[in-house]
């Protein structure tokens, strides 16, 4: 255990007796802000935590946040960073991208549909989003009015005219970044940017390995960073299976995923270190 967070355990023990492990969404909801000490994730993407976490500003160049969810703000600084790159990146071709959630203060479970978004380590980020000059002179109000657009047609399959060559641009811009483990997006999708890549050079197409066939994900991809090396306790996945993963991807849209992929009936509870992380007092 790092020190600051045998750090966070010693406060706790002196300020209150909540060594629960049980918890729900909804006390890691009213938590506002980050634990204190050094960066790091603890457990995994779908049960786990993020101590130090970093709050992403509300707008830079090339990007602007959909605060709808305020709360949800907030990622390990290598997720952070990367967004920051990233988004300055795009705007150099005067592109940008609507980012929606990360994770919240100290992570852990969300109240509502999200399974991951737990340590700091997962955003989604609209497909659909204004250049980079457009996005700079919205307030932040006048970019909640913005509704993220469906890249399906009425037929199940990409609509090129709503998928087009900008899009394509920053799906493969992320998967190409060092530290980006796994971008989820719908089988569909997959499958389209796998036509879109003409070459045949596995090297060309090294990119798509990253590119995960997924449900949903049809107006926003999940990018997700691999585990911080400040961080031991962040337990690692599985590699991506190898090659670019297009026969898979077709299989998973003309038959569907295994029904145990998505088999919630045994949660394990949250590591223990999470129930300090969570209990840790305000660092103001």
């Amino acid at each position: 255990m790092k020190k600051a967070t045998r750090a966070v355990a010693l406060s706790i023990l002196f300020t209150c007796a909540c060594s629960s492990a049980s918890t729900t969404p909804e006390d890691w909801a009213k938590v506002k802000t980050p634990a204190p000490g050094d960066p790091n994730t603890i457990g995994n993407y779908t049960n786990g935590c993020v101590q130090g976490a970093e709050k992403l500003p509300d707008s830079g160049p090339g990007f602007a946040r959909y605060t709808l969810r305020s709360n949800r703000g907030f990622g390990h600084p290598n997720l952070v960073g990367w967004l920051k790159r990233y988004s300055l990146q795009l705007s150099e071709n005067n592109l940008a991208v609507i980012i929606e959630d990360l994770s919240q203060p100290r992570g852990g479970p969300m109240p509502g549909t999200h399974e991951s978004h737990q340590t700091g380590l997962d955003v989604d980020i609209w497909y659909y989003a204004p250049t980079a000059n457009e996005l700079a002179t919205k307030t932040p109000a006048q970019v909640l009015k913005l509704t993220q657009k469906s890249m399906l047609g009425q037929d199940g399959r990409v609509d090129p005219k709503r998928m087009t060559q900008q899009e394509v641009a920053k799906i493969k811009a992320a998967a190409q970044t060092p530290g980006v483990e796994r971008i989820f997006v719908h089988s569909a999708i997959k499958v389209y940017l796998c036509k879109t890549e003409k070459s045949e050079k596995p090297e060309d197409r090294a990119w798509l390995r990253v590119i995960r066939p997924w449900k949903n994900h049809i107006r926003h991809f999940h990018a997700r960073m691999a585990c911080p090396p400040d961080s031991p306790d962040c337990e690692v996945q599985d590699a991506n299976p190898e090659g670019d993963g297009c026969e898979e991807a077709m299989d998973r849209l003309t038959k569907g995923f295994p029904t145990d992929w998505f088999d919630k009936s045994a949660k394990p509870e949250l590591p223990s270190s999470c129930i300090d992380v969570l209990h840790a007092p305000d660092p103001s």
